[in-house]
């Protein structure tokens, strides 16, 4: 698999990376002027990559090790780059399985790849992360309770709380913001349909 591009009113479609690895989850800058992705490279190693569009050709590794890096994500400022990594945890292999022990953490990384730190510090399966539009929230699904449920959490230390108040019944996943960061959007089961997922909102505070 490669990355591709398409211009929505031309339909002209762009061959953006071209080699022999999967190249998945892309996300556009918020300038719009670069992409980063995750490239498979041997059987499990994933790891994070940012192409400019102007010169194709040229990519730049973000960041290295025998572990999986993936599902970067964009501050809204583009100064800074959220993603999951089992650097720290249990070597992810295979499909996510709840009750594994398998364990994935948030990380947070400069544009460039510097700086990389770990915002979550459970030793469980934290997936999912989204950016509030301040640049300093996060938003996420963490099993860091045996289930899942949105946790969001500030870039300065604070102790994540758990908005959406899910339960052992009651499982939440996939997290996003409103434009003005007081809502968030997720998926859950509450409406107590086995098997059924539905998009709910709840106030972030």
């Amino acid at each position: 698999f490669d990355i591709y591009t398409v211009d929505l009113e031309t339909r002209e479609v762009t061959n953006v990376t071209d080699d022999e690895t999967y190249d998945g989850a892309p996300v556009f800058s918020p300038d719009g002027a670069s992409i980063v992705f995750t490239s498979v490279i041997g059987e499990n190693d994933g790891h994070l990559f940012r192409v400019d569009l102007e010169n194709r050709s040229q990519r730049y590794r973000l960041t290295e090790g025998d572990w999986n890096d993936k599902d970067a994500i964009y501050s809204s400022n583009g100064t800074w780059l959220v993603f999951t990594s089992d650097r720290d945890s249990e070597r992810m292999t295979g499909r996510l399985v709840q009750s594994s022990g398998q364990g994935k953490e948030i990380y947070i990384m400069d544009y460039d790849g510097a700086n990389q730190r770990r915002v979550t510090v459970n030793r469980s399966l934290n997936i999912g992360p989204a950016w509030g539009p301040d640049g300093r929230t996060l938003a996420y699904a963490s099993y860091a309770s045996r289930y899942p449920d949105i946790y969001l959490t500030t870039l300065d230390g604070r102790a994540p709380t758990r908005p959406a108040q899910g339960t052992d019944m009651i499982h939440n996943q996939n997290p996003a913001f409103s434009p003005d960061g007081t809502r968030i959007a997720f998926t859950s089961n509450r409406s107590g349909q086995t098997g059924y997922y539905d998009v709910w909102a709840v106030n972030r505070d």
